[in-house]
């Protein structure tokens, strides 16, 4: 239902689901604030908060910027906003001039430089070692296995590699931010 709304042109309709939406997603104001976001990832409720952050309206704006807020601390929700160029827009929105559409923007990208910066320390290579590597790390004195060796130096590459493309788009977020 509450997605329905988020749908409707008429702001009498989608900004008090908006405004609603961005309670129930907060953990502050709804301790089952985790189900709240759950249930609105399955119904593809975040794509529909996205026109908003281009409405002319600005209760609309600052609704959906607090909904956004509570709900970009995921992976896929990242994607999708770089996707369709919704930081470019958070980092407009927080020059923009309005005390309170800034203050949500700049909150939006603190919490996605924040979800990525959390991300590249957490990256695990997506391809498992192979058995000899993860056992030629285990033995001491065991004779340098250089196919291990070179496995071993791919994924440390391409763990790097994830890591200063997460960094490096954090740090152009944080330029925004400051």
């Amino acid at each position: 239902m509450l997605t329905e709304l988020l749908g409707r042109a008429e702001p009498s309709l989608h900004q008090p689901a908006l405004r609603l939406f961005g309670n129930l997603a907060s953990e502050a104001v709804d301790p089952r604030a985790a189900l709240t976001k759950a249930e609105f990832k399955e119904l593809g409720g975040f794509e529909k908060l996205l026109p908003y952050l281009f409405a002319a309206e600005w209760v609309s704006l600052v609704y959906a910027l607090g909904a956004m807020q509570n709900t970009c601390l995921d992976a896929d929700y990242v994607e999708i906003m770089q996707d369709m160029g919704i930081v470019p827009r958070l980092q407009e929105l927080v020059r923009a001039g309005d005390e309170h559409v800034s203050k949500y923007a700049r909150g939006c990208l603190t919490n996605v430089r924040e979800l990525l910066l959390s991300l590249a320390a957490d990256y695990r290579p997506t391809t498992p070692a192979p058995a000899e590597v993860q056992e030629a790390g285990t033995s001491v004195g065991a004779p340098l296995n250089v196919p291990a060796a070179a496995a071993t130096s791919a994924m440390a590459a391409e763990r790097v590699q994830a890591e200063v493309e997460a960094r490096a788009a954090a740090e152009a977020i944080t330029k925004t931010i400051i």
